[in-house]
């Protein structure tokens, strides 16, 4: 039986080992993950946050808050700043007051509690009047079915996948839009209490686009689970080799 390989004959699941393993200049892979138990008759992203995401048009310095008093962890912020080049910091908690980043940031692909005890309340970063990023306590890191290309990179959607309850029905959408376009719909299905999984044939994803998945409830409101894996390759190693 013939087996997807690479093009030095490397089976595909032994190079995204070698890629994990930091083996593969300029690549890597980024999984995206996301819970939400608030979809409704109104169509929106999946993301722990609630109403729909709005992105940002700008990089401007965070403003990040906890409702809890008490937090004062640590947040590890992976992101792009106004270039959409990526950009990573680490800030401290003060509680109900606002701490400002050093770094502008126009997306913000991932944050994660790096402190030694559990978030209490419910962590927030704001740009300007728009929330860019959203940490529940029961994940203590962002749940959000989104991710953004940083420049000079294209990222390769190898799979995506989401999922409903028992007696719940949603359609679901891929979305991917480039920069300075609008989002197109890759993907469309519907599914009633299943799981529903779509392999893609690496569909690529240029630098500085935007990929969303959202979810519209047939009746009620419903949670649902949406997920995806990329495959991350620097232009200049890989477009030009």
């Amino acid at each position: 039986m013939n087996r997807l390989s690479d093009f030095q004959g490397h089976p595909i699941e032994q190079l995204f080992l070698e890629v994990q393993m930091g083996q593969v200049l300029g690549a890597s892979v980024v999984w995206q993950s996301a819970y939400s138990d608030s979809v409704t008759t109104a169509e929106k992203m999946i993301w722990t946050g609630t109403g729909d995401y709005s992105y940002s048009a700008t990089g401007q310095q965070l403003s990040i808050t906890s409702t809890s008093a008490g937090d004062t962890q640590q947040i590890n912020i992976y992101g792009l700043n106004e270039n959409w080049v990526e950009t990573q910091e680490t800030v401290t908690l003060n509680g109900l007051t606002p701490v400002q980043t050093v770094n502008s940031f126009v997306r913000v692909n991932r944050a994660d509690n790096i402190g030694e005890t559990d978030l209490v309340g419910q962590v927030t970063g704001l740009n300007g009047a728009n929330i860019i990023f959203h940490i529940s306590p029961s994940t203590q890191k962002t749940s959000i079915a989104s991710y953004s290309v940083p420049a000079g990179k294209t990222a390769y959607l190898f799979q995506g996948n989401a999922s409903t309850d028992k007696l719940d029905g949603v359609d679901f959408k891929f979305l991917i839009r480039q920069f300075g376009q609008r989002f197109i719909v890759e993907e469309h299905f519907g599914i009633y209490q299943a799981i529903y999984e779509t392999p893609r044939p690496f569909i690529p994803i240029p630098e500085k686009a935007d990929l969303k998945v959202t979810g519209l409830a047939r009746q009620g409101t419903v949670p649902v689970t949406a997920q995806f894996g990329l495959l991350l390759l620097d232009d200049d190693q890989w477009k030009n080799s």
